[in-house]
């Protein structure tokens, strides 16, 4: 004689349904937008993400999230699941109504969350296991254990946050130097360090660490230095003047140079410099930061291709995001201290000569409308006629009337006939 759970089953078969019971209710009167699930996923008002559910189970959340109007791609990898959950969409979309309409923006899929997903692009992966491990044998509900009955323990469902905790980590890492910045009053320090270590980096891409002289970039450096940090650098006259100059003694006076070049415009810029260099580093943060996005959009969608070259397709993910990532931080570093460094802030002198030229500019433009227009609407001559132009003598025959050559018959259908 089987036990309780194995009697109940029997007697109450799992089934889908999202037509009746509790997800009716729950659809009328669950809190629309307003609900926890809605603002987990980002449901807000004019805001209806794309959505994938990741372990799609009875379809209940993805349900009420198409009701509240985002596109829903469930992701089921259970073969009797799966069947269980088309099942019941098939019978909701033929329902017809309102649930008819919620169906049309849910999207069934069989397969493996953690191998589809990085082919895929969304703006939310909602993981929610329907049946969590759990250290003591009671389960939550009848529900729940006839579904493990059936798929079994969920003893994977960690990496399913893997691919989406690799694009938050990142995120987590640049808004909290974003807002480092904002509350700062002064990011001169970091931008110190900053130009230490992108010149650093510059000066041995020209001149390679042990290298021979013969070796040495000079000219390329030296231009380098002077285009991008606005900074006078007679590399070579200092090489042929100080014979005590080698590898790194000439690393420290070129850095020590562009220092000094940005430590005179802070003297004579004063306190406006501070702010500037604020706004830059937060505007070319903000712009590389959307770049990356792209960028890691178009990474998760071919990301499948890795395993046909039998890599694994996360593993390949981590590596090549976190490459991505560290070269969009050396970009940040880059553009900051090239912009800060050629940057000059406009007297109001000179903004008043702007302001001048662009009034003089506009009124020129003015006048040359309004001549252009007079000319269109004078008009007081009267057209000059053509010469070659055809004038009726006699008056016009109709097409019905009848013919003037005396047949009888109508024009159109004698000498007007086409």
């Amino acid at each position: 004689m089987g036990n309780k759970f194995d009697r109940i089953s029997k007697s109450r078969p799992l089934i889908v349904d999202f037509i009746g019971g509790a997800l009716n209710h729950r659809l009328n009167f669950g809190g629309g937008i307003g609900q926890d699930l809605a603002k987990a996923v980002g449901i807000k008002s004019g805001i209806r993400p794309e959505i994938i559910d990741a372990t799609a189970g009875l379809g209940r959340d993805s349900f009420i999230m198409a009701s509240l109007g985002s596109k829903i791609t469930l992701i089921e990898r259970s073969q009797i699941m799966h069947d269980l959950l088309a099942d019941g969409m098939k019978k909701a979309s033929n329902a017809g109504g309102r649930t008819s309409e919620i169906i049309s923006r849910m999207r069934l899929i069989y397969g493996d969350a953690i191998e589809l997903i990085p082919q895929m692009s969304t703006d939310v992966i909602y993981i929610d296991p329907m049946h969590p491990l759990r250290q003591k044998s009671a389960l939550v509900k009848l529900e729940m254990r006839q579904i493990r009955s059936l798929v079994g323990e969920d003893i994977d469902q960690i990496e399913l946050l893997e691919f989406d905790d690799v694009s938050n980590d990142q995120r987590q890492v640049i808004y909290n130097q974003r807002n480092e910045i904002l509350e700062a009053d002064s990011i001169r320090d970091v931008i110190t360090h900053i130009r230490r270590d992108v010149v650093n980096d510059i000066y041995s891409g020209f001149i390679p660490p042990q290298s021979m002289e013969e070796q040495w970039d000079i000219d390329g450096l030296q231009q380098y230095i002077e285009n991008e940090f606005n900074t006078p650098a007679p590399i070579q006259d200092w090489l042929d003047t100080d014979s005590s100059l080698h590898e790194e003694t000439l690393k420290d006076k070129v850095i020590s140079v562009v220092q000094q070049t940005y430590d005179d415009k802070c003297e004579r810029l004063s306190d406006s410099l501070v702010e500037i260099e604020k706004q830059v580093m937060l505007q070319v943060l903000d712009m590389q930061w959307k770049d990356h996005l792209l960028n890691m959009d178009h990474l998760r969608q071919g990301i499948g291709l890795r395993a046909y070259a039998q890599k694994n397709p996360k593993q390949e993910y981590k590596r090549e995001s976190f490459e991505l990532f560290q070269s969009m931080l050396q970009t940040i570093k880059e553009e900051t201290i090239r912009i800060v460094a050629r940057v000059e802030p406009v007297s109001e002198e000179q903004m008043a000569a702007m302001e001048a030229e662009r009034r003089r500019k506009m009124e020129a433009e003015m006048k040359m409308v309004h001549a252009d227009s007079a000319q269109l609407t004078s008009g007081n001559e009267e057209p000059e006629k053509d010469e070659n132009t055809f004038v009726r003598q006699d008056k016009k025959v109709g097409r019905n009337e009848p013919c003037p050559c005396g047949s009888g018959k109508k024009y159109k259908q004698c000498h007007g006939k086409l």
